[in-house]
């Protein structure tokens, strides 16, 4: 009997690899649908060649779209939004959901395959991270499964299926280290966009691999352990293993230790997973360990990634502030490869947001609203911390961008009239030497005016200053 498959973000390095394995095996697996967010040209192609029943789209123009390129060539119905995900995630001819969604915003299609009791392959770390016992719980309500489709994890997975976990004495995951594992502090206030996604042993997407960069990934990893092993973090601990050959490890109470070995291509967890309880073909060849000329192990330098720390700390501290944590970096991730951070800036920003949220986090009127959220729909409470937590992100990288603007002006003496974090109707406003500072109701953007007319003796306006002034002014955002 074939299983049955919906492909949840197939034009990613998770489902396009997903599609090669599942191109081996056309016997064994019927693909019921395949979904995407941008790439609606390579959505099609994937409908063409594989056939499946149905597509999903975030939107309706990209459906429309992607339904003249299959005209006349598939079948397929094609779905819009979240909606379309949660159709595809939860209909009863599904067997296999493999959710490989980046971010978030794989949250709710993971959710609605766990409550309807699907063999969920999880490629999507961040819903176990955000709602780790919450997924955890409905799978084992509804009779469903999780087979996790990370590298480590997997590894994890299939040492613990054949022996017990009572005896663990600690889990070790392994990282890469990425591309900057030897850098020093002063060489990573200067590494690029370019150098961040030069990762030297995984083909992935571009927010996973700047998580590797800055050590984040393997934090949220061990989150992700922590739920889906049920295992406190003193029993997880994170070795940097270049060759990425050995996938994590398992120490049991007798002092042996089990590992799985295998190449560094996606394809190898993912045909596990797929092909689970059996062994299927991923189209990889075995580990040449007389190759391997050395496979070498060392400690995290902490203190040049502090990201590994926020993710043990956030652990310790609970649900909302690992919600907290996820939201900020996804967010700081983005501002970075948009050019609006520097590198070094990510763990600052999400280091600031989680300061920020202890603030927060015993303002009474949010924790009545956070409470009854959840009473009413636990969902529900993840969606609230998470916005919360984006708006507080989204000011934070405001205020700093716009600080630029204003620092340089006044550096030349330009007159700046209004300094304003946010949109929209004035909230708080003070005025100080010559500048109105508000926050406004909208907090998505902000701005700074420059002032037409000279206020003050020795000041400018920015109509009047250099060229080269007005430039830097401009630049210092």
């Amino acid at each position: 009997m074939k299983k049955v498959i919906s492909l949840l973000g197939s034009t990613g390095s998770i489902g396009q690899s997903t599609l090669e394995v599942l191109k081996l095996h056309p016997e064994s697996f019927h693909i019921f649908a395949l979904s995407c967010f941008n790439n609606v040209d390579l959505l099609a192609k994937q409908c063409i060649e594989f056939q499946p029943d149905y597509l999903v789209t975030k939107d309706a123009a990209d459906a429309k779209l992607v339904e003249g390129n299959i005209k006349g060539k598939s079948s397929a119905k094609v779905l819009i939004g979240s909606d379309g995900y949660e159709f595809i995630s939860g209909h009863s001819e599904v067997t296999d959901v493999l959710a490989a969604i980046t971010g978030a915003a794989g949250l709710k299609s993971t959710y609605e395959a766990a409550i309807k009791g699907k063999r969920i392959l999880l490629a999507n770390k961040e819903s176990m991270v955000m709602a780790g016992l919450l997924i955890s719980r409905e799978v084992a309500k509804n009779n469903g499964a999780i087979i996790p489709v990370d590298s480590e994890h997997n590894a994890i997975y299939q040492v613990l299926n054949s022996h017990t976990n009572k005896s663990i004495r600690k889990v070790i995951l392994t990282a890469s280290g990425g591309p900057f594992k030897d850098m020093s502090a002063d060489e990573l206030e200067h590494v690029t966009i370019k150098d961040a996604l030069n990762h030297p042993n995984w083909s992935m997407g571009d927010k996973i691999t700047i998580d590797s960069a800055t050590m984040m990934n393997k934090g949220l990893e061990v989150i992700e352990a922590s739920y889906l092993f049920n295992l406190p973090s003193k029993k997880i601990e994170v070795l940097v293993h270049p060759q990425s050959i050995i996938h994590s490890l398992v120490e049991y109470e007798d002092g042996s230790s089990l590992t799985q070995l295998g190449c560094p291509d996606m394809r190898v967890p993912i045909s596990f997973a797929l092909g689970y309880p059996d062994r299927i073909k991923s189209g990889v060849d075995g580990v040449h360990l007389d190759l391997c000329e050395n496979l070498s192990f060392s400690k995290p330098r902490h203190q040049i990634f502090p990201c590994l720390n926020l993710a043990y700390e956030v652990l310790e501290q609970g649900q909302a502030h690992i919600i907290a944590l996820n939201a900020a970096n996804e967010i700081a991730v983005d501002a970075f490869l948009n050019k609006k951070i520097k590198f070094m800036q990510i763990y600052s920003l999400v280091r600031k947001v989680l300061d920020t949220f202890n603030g927060y986090k015993h303002h009474s009127s949010i924790r009545s609203q956070c409470q009854r959220a959840y009473k009413n729909d636990a969902l529900g409470y993840l969606i609230l911390l998470i916005l919360i937590t984006f708006i507080l992100t989204i000011s934070i990288i405001v205020l700093v961008h716009e600080f630029g603007h204003y620092f340089v002006a006044r550096l030349f003496n330009i007159e700046v009239d209004n300094f304003s974090v946010g949109f929209g109707k004035v909230l708080l406003a003070k005025r100080f030497k010559g500048t109105n500072f508000c926050l406004r109701a909208i907090p998505l953007g902000g701005f700074v005016a420059f002032s037409s007319k000279k206020k003050k003796k020795n000041n400018i306006t920015f109509d009047k200053a250099k060229l080269y002034e007005r430039t830097l002014v401009i630049l210092a955002g």
